[in-house]
């Protein structure tokens, strides 16, 4: 598939580094026994560019590309091996203040994506969990995340917390990214991954492929939720 010229922005395929298999086969007796927050990691991240038309340069895609690995690794395994979910949210905050050569785009909206999942391990909300839960949703809204499944499970989860305006405004924005996705075919051929093995490139399309069919399945709900 061609990737189209005015599609500059960048989806971050995280099966492009570490696969997005469910990863407990993986893990030791122990670990297993565990039962780690979240075990599959994937999520979908446009740049900002994706809006406005402009072209992202091999160079800034390449040095992205390098320098999520670690980034990613230290979310993995923070999440993989913390205690509890505030455990998790509280070692999250803690390494998104730290300095990073990545953009925010990137690491916020991942951190979000990764806690948000996990978060469905949750219960009943507590106040704390309700106000981080809120956080990393603000996030996805921030940068118009295109994880439509993933804002509509949050925002059910705000109703009542926050306001009809508020929850609105999130859909509208996560509704644009959505839309940008699926209007402009971003597929998997634009993730700058340069050369992968073909076993690698299969599995990062194959897990592009159980996205889209979400999304598609999403979007119309998040429509609604956006009032639109």
């Amino acid at each position: 598939m061609t990737t189209k010229p005015f599609l500059s922005a960048f989806i971050v395929i995280l099966a492009l580094f570490m696969g997005c298999e469910d990863t407990t086969s993986s893990l030791s007796e122990a670990e297993a026994d565990s039962q780690p927050l979240l075990t599959e990691f994937s999520a979908n991240v446009l740049t900002p560019a994706a809006f406005t038309g402009e072209k992202v340069s091999e160079e800034e895609r390449k040095f992205i590309v390098e320098h999520s690995i670690d980034d990613q690794m230290k979310m993995t395994e923070l999440i993989r091996t913390a205690p509890s979910w505030d455990a998790a949210h509280k070692g999250m905050q803690q390494l998104l203040s730290e300095s990073s050569q990545l953009p925010d785009y990137i690491r916020r909206q991942r951190a979000a994506v990764f806690m948000l999942k996990a978060a469905r391990s949750l219960g009943d909300l507590n106040d704390a969990q309700r106000e981080a839960i809120a956080a990393y949703t603000t996030m996805l809204a921030e940068y118009r995340s295109p994880e439509a499944a993933l804002m509509i499970e949050s925002l059910k989860r705000l109703e009542g917390y926050w306001s009809e305006g508020e929850i609105q405004y999130a859909a509208s924005r996560s509704l644009e990214g959505a839309d940008t996705f699926l209007n402009n075919r971003y597929y998997c051929d634009s993730c700058p991954a340069g050369k992968v093995a073909a076993d690698s490139q299969n599995e990062i399309q194959e897990t592009q492929d159980v996205f889209i069919k979400e999304l598609l399945g999403s979007v119309e709900a998040l429509r609604l939720m956006a009032g639109s």
